[in-house]
Parts: C-alpha cells; sequence; structure tokens
C-alpha cells in the first residue's frame, strides 16, 4: 500500500523513482499522479512544462530514445518537509550512438540536478529541476539538435555536415589545441582561416608569421583577463598563441562560413581544464583577409565571464609586493 503523504520521507521517494526507472505504468501510477505536471528546465527540445502522466511518460520516452536509454540518475541526498521532497542526483548519459565514448556537452551528459517535487496521499502532483552554472548550459546542448559545428543531429545522434564548411563531432584530443581533422576549405579567405588552424596544430609559427599573418594584423580578444585586449602585429600575436597553448586550450567543432570575398565567419567549442575544473568556450571569430593573409580577427564569446575566470585560474598574480617588482 502507498504511503501517505504525512509518512513522506527520503524512502518514499526513492520508491518512486524507482517506479519510474521500472518503465511499469501500474507501478508508476502507485507513486505519480494522473493529473500530475513537470517543468523540464532549460532552452532545448525537451524543455517546458509537461501537463499529466501519460506526457511525463512520453518526455521520459524521448529521454531514453536520445540517449539510447544510457541516461540515469544517482541520488546524492534527498530531503523531505511535509508534502514537499527536494533530491539531488547525478545525472548521467550518453547520446545515442555515443554509448561511453561522448563527450561533453554535445554527446555526453554530466551534471548534478535537483529536482523539487510535491506530493499529495502519497504521489508525486507536481515537479520541476534545476540545474545551476555552467550545467544549464551543457543540458541544453546535450539536447539540441544543433552541434557546435553547425551540423544537426540525427534520431541516432550521428552528426550531419554543415552546409558551409568543415564539421566535425568530436572531442579533441592529444596536446595540440585542435584536435579535431577538418576538411580543406574550398578556396579563398576560407582557405587562409584554415591553413592557420593547421599551422597551429603543427606549432607552425614560422608559416603563421611568414604566410598566413599580415604583419599589421590586429587579434582582438574581449574580456577582463591576462590574455584579453588588442595584439598588434604578427609577433604579438604568435605569442598570444604561445599563451594559449601553455594554459592547454583546445578547441573542436570547427565550421566555417563567408561574407563577401574577404571575411571568414568561424565557430567552435573551446575547451580548458585548470585545477580540475572542465571549462568549455562556444566562440565565433570574424577574420578579415587582405592580400591572402588574416589582417584583422575579432573574437566573440557565449560566455565571457566563464573565459575571464579561465584565464585568471590559469594566469594567477603573485602575490604582493612580488607583483609589484619591475
Amino acid at each position: 500500500m502507498v504511503q501517505t503523504e504525512s509518512k513522506l520521507n527520503s524512502e518514499h521517494v526513492g520508491k518512486a523513482y524507482a517506479a519510474l526507472a521500472s518503465g511499469d505504468r501500474e507501478r508508476i501510477s502507485q507513486y505519480w499522479a494522473e493529473d500530475m505536471v513537470w517543468l523540464v528546465p532549460g532552452h532545448n527540445p525537451l524543455s517546458g512544462w509537461y501537463y499529466g502522466l501519460d506526457n511525463f511518460l512520453g518526455f521520459m520516452g524521448q529521454v531514453g530514445t536520445l540517449s539510447a536509454n544510457s541516461f540515469h540518475m544517482d541520488a546524492i541526498v534527498v530531503m523531505t518537509h511535509d508534502d514537499y521532497s527536494a533530491d539531488v542526483t547525478h545525472n548521467l548519459g550518453f547520446r545515442a550512438g555515443y554509448e561511453g565514448r561522448g563527450t561533453v556537452p554535445y554527446t555526453k551528459l554530466d551534471i548534478d540536478v535537483v529536482h523539487v517535487l510535491r506530493w499529495r496521499d502519497g504521489k508525486v502532483i507536481a515537479g520541476k529541476g534545476a540545474i545551476m552554472g555552467d550545467g544549464t548550459t551543457e543540458y541544453d546542448q546535450f539536447w539540441s539538435p544543433l552541434v557546435g559545428s553547425g551540423g544537426r543531429t540525427s534520431s541516432n545522434g550521428q552528426v550531419n555536415a554543415s552546409s558551409n564548411g568543415a564539421t566535425s563531432s568530436s572531442a579533441a584530443t592529444g596536446t595540440s589545441p585542435v584536435g579535431d581533422s577538418m576538411q580543406q576549405a574550398s578556396s579563398g579567405a576560407m582557405a587562409v582561416v584554415d591553413k592557420m588552424y593547421q599551422c597551429f596544430a603543427k606549432g607552425d609559427m614560422d608559416t603563421l608569421a611568414r604566410e598566413v599573418f599580415a604583419p599589421d594584423i590586429e587579434w582582438a580578444l574581449p574580456g577582463h583577463h591576462p590574455l584579453s585586449g588588442v595584439k598588434k602585429g604578427a609577433g604579438e600575436v604568435i605569442a598570444f598563441f604561445g599563451a594559449l597553448q601553455h594554459t592547454g586550450v583546445r578547441v573542436d567543432n570547427l565550421t566555417f562560413g563567408t561574407i563577401g570575398d574577404d571575411t571568414v565567419v568561424e565557430r567552435h567549442t573551446g575547451h580548458g581544464m585548470v585545477n580540475g575544473r572542465e571549462y568549455i568556450f562556444p566562440t565565433c571569430s570574424a577574420y578579415s583577409i587582405r592580400d591572402n593573409k588574416i589582417a584583422h580577427v575579432q573574437v566573440y564569446t557565449a560566455d565571457q565571464h566563464r573565459v575571464d575566470d579561465y584565464f585568471w585560474e590559469a594566469y594567477q598574480l603573485k602575490p604582493l609586493p612580488d607583483r609589484l617588482t619591475s
């Protein structure tokens, strides 16, 4: 017999989740009310309100299909009070086709989630999920049909190439900042940017200086951190590239597009790790090409505060008074 709300405790909450995981509709209905409502957080195709148990189970079915049933939650702590419960769970899953080998954020989900449930007569009548910090972005990217390269995932999670440039969905590996192999950009301005990335991946700074960068190149990086600002001249830009390599930043999910004959717009996902924390930087850069060389670059980032935090962690200031010593 199902417990009433007056006896709501962590054990009862655990049984409700176990029933949900079983997929047994009759068992589920013992703990989840037919007129329940559920709010999925975020801004992705699964986000929003689900009204009624059948619609909620339909949402759970979508989660199972898109993740090839790899998605699961492990309870960290459960709290109850009167007719409310709150639980913190660790959520782990992979997009279908990437089980056990996906990478955050597009093909692997690895976040903590808080669920707040309201109960009536031992059954859930309302629930909502809450995700903090960068977990919200990762959640949206994981469930979105769009990958960072601009391609779209099919129902089995495989990546379809975008129509305007090179596409890759796997995470970068190794020590190179650009770990994904890129399809050769066709010609013209895109080929110049493509060559820059190839040189960067090989550490070929001499070719960058001679053949890719204009002598008076300017590279503008926004933010308030040690590497932000405008780098002027090939020497400063190459020194900046060396600083990026020093921090271990790597790039994947590259895609290109052109505006006219002399402007390239490039989008990628940057990854970094400092002090055991993983950082993800969705980034867009606009390249101005002159005489088949890069003359100006303006970088834009989707989460400037996160980028600032990363580079301050990577390049920490010396303590006073050493910081003021010339």
